[in-house]
């Protein structure tokens, strides 16, 4: 009886809105930490960006150092290269402030998923709490149900075996007022039947 209630509606309350809630928080949370991994991913593609711009810049440096002493056409190819390279170091400036911005973006993403996941714990203690004191409650009630219902019960057997015993002694009484007057009539019968004999035997003897 007790387990029937326990897993039905019978205490006035149901598990389906809270299985509902935690499973859209739950979403939430897995949205959040696919983000995190993209926004990770993104971050290490752009350090191995920065990583092959810096070798292309020691690369040209080296090449510049090296014609820095040739002919004309030797210095205008390094005025190219050298606006390659500023155009390279443009590259690599936007590409640190993007990779700044993901670091950002990443350890804002982090700092809420912290907060989200800790919020969903002290929501989900709450709950249990909530849940824990139902169930003491049910229980209670039920227990108490169970009390009154087994001395009602006690009760009754109590009322059933007194009125057993009172027509056991009833039936008792009248059968010993039966055999009492039985006894009575058998006695008055001897006592007659003697009476006669002894007036019978006096007629005899007279």
């Amino acid at each position: 009886k007790l387990r029937s209630a326990a897993g039905g509606t019978r205490n006035g309350f149901s598990a389906k809105p809270d299985l509902q809630s935690r499973e859209t928080e739950r979403q939430t949370v897995q949205r959040l930490k696919d983000k995190c991994k993209k926004q990770t991913k993104q971050l290490q593609a752009l350090h191995e960006q920065l990583k092959r711009a810096s070798l292309g810049i020691e690369v040209l440096a080296v090449t510049t150092q090296h014609f820095h002493h040739k002919n004309e056409s030797v210095l205008i190819k390094e005025k190219e290269l050298s606006i390659e390279l500023a155009h390279i170091k443009e590259e690599v400036a936007l590409n640190t402030t993007r990779c700044e911005k993901l670091q950002r973006e990443k350890e804002e993403l982090q700092r809420r998923f912290e907060i989200e996941v800790q919020r969903l714990h002290l929501q989900q203690q709450e709950e249990i709490k909530v849940l824990e004191e139902k169930l003491k409650a049910h229980y209670a009630a039920e227990k108490e149900h169970l009390i009154q219902e087994h001395s009602e019960h006690l009760q009754k057997i109590q009322s059933q075996h007194q009125e057993q015993m009172e027509e056991m002694s009833a039936t008792h009484t009248s059968a010993i007022t039966e055999v009492e007057n039985n006894h009575t009539v058998t006695i008055t019968i001897l006592q007659d039947e003697h009476e006669k004999k002894l007036e019978e035997l006096k007629a005899i003897h007279e």
